[in-house]
C-alpha cells in the first residue's frame, strides 16, 4: 500500500511538472487567440520573448482587446522596441490611463531619449 501511495505520488508530481513546462501546441490553422495569447504568456514567463511578440501579434489578429494590445506593448519595452510600445500603449490610453501604463511610456521615451515627451506623460 506505502509503495502504491509513492508511485501515485511520483506520477502526479510528473505530470504536474511536464504541465508547467510545456508550450501550449497549436494547430498551423488555429483560430482561436485565446490559445495564442497563453502561449504568449508562456513565452514571456520563459524568457522567449521573439517567440511571445509572435504570438501576441497571431493572437492580436484575430481578436483585439486590450489585455493583448498591453501584453504585447510590454513584450515590445522589455525587447527595447520603445516605439512601438509607445504606439500600442497609445491606442488605449485614453481608455486606460493608469500609472503603470504611463510610466512606461514615460520609460520609453527616456530609453528614446526624449525626456520631454516623458516629463509630458507623467504631468
Amino acid at each position: 500500500m506505502k509503495h502504491s501511495i509513492i508511485c501515485f505520488i511520483s506520477l502526479m508530481m510528473t505530470v504536474f511538472c511536464y504541465a508547467r513546462t510545456s508550450i501550449y501546441q497549436l494547430p498551423s490553422d488555429s483560430t482561436d487567440w485565446k490559445v495564442y495569447y497563453m502561449q504568449g504568456e508562456e513565452y514571456h514567463r520563459k524568457g522567449k520573448l521573439q517567440k511571445s511578440l509572435s504570438n501576441y501579434k497571431k493572437a492580436l489578429s484575430i481578436h483585439v482587446s486590450d489585455t493583448i494590445v498591453h501584453a504585447l506593448a510590454n513584450c515590445y519595452y522589455q525587447r527595447g522596441y520603445y516605439q512601438q510600445s509607445i504606439e500600442l500603449y497609445n491606442t488605449f490610453i485614453k481608455k486606460d490611463s493608469s500609472e503603470t501604463k504611463l510610466n512606461t511610456i514615460a520609460k520609453c521615451y527616456d530609453k528614446l531619449e526624449k525626456p520631454d515627451s516623458a516629463l509630458t506623460i507623467v504631468r
